[in-house]
């Protein structure tokens, strides 16, 4: 992945990218010169939910933890069980926009969500999902949702 480090700083943290990097030690080696063990950073993902009823959304832990996560993932979509591929959002674009704009601006990578939830029975739900991934029409219908939703 990463195909050489040239130097080492004295904090002994460096920054490839948009990611920093801890060397945890660095070893003489005769084939290679020296050879760096890097302790990589953990990935924290956050399932983010809207407010429901008495119980608060996600977004005040958002704003007090985001030194702490990495990925938010808003449960926004679910499969649409009367147009297979089609998209049915809880949230309006507007909404979205804030919420992802607000991630971004914290540094916090938002990862695109879709359920097969909530429908009147657990077997719908898997029916749902079954026509979406059985048939190559459907599929295509809804990789195109993906990708218009991503715009």
């Amino acid at each position: 992945m990463f195909e050489k480090i040239q130097t080492v700083s004295k904090s002994h943290h460096q920054r490839i990218g948009r990611i920093f990097i801890q060397v945890i030690q660095k070893r003489p080696s005769r084939e290679f010169g020296y050879i760096i063990l890097i302790k990589f950073p953990r990935e924290v993902l956050g399932f983010y939910t809207e407010q429901e009823g008495s119980y608060p959304g996600s977004q005040p832990t958002v704003n007090s933890q985001f030194t702490n996560l990495s990925i938010i993932a808003p449960f926004w979509y679910k499969l649409d069980d009367k147009r297979p591929g089609g998209l049915i959002d809880s949230v309006t674009a507007a909404h979205k926009r804030k919420v992802i704009q607000s991630a971004h601006e914290k540094h916090v990578r938002v990862y695109l969500v879709v359920h097969n939830l909530f429908y009147e029975t657990l077997e719908k739900g898997k029916q749902v999902a079954s026509k979406v991934l059985d048939k190559d029409k459907n599929r295509i219908v809804f990789i195109q949702t993906l990708r218009n939703e991503m715009k």
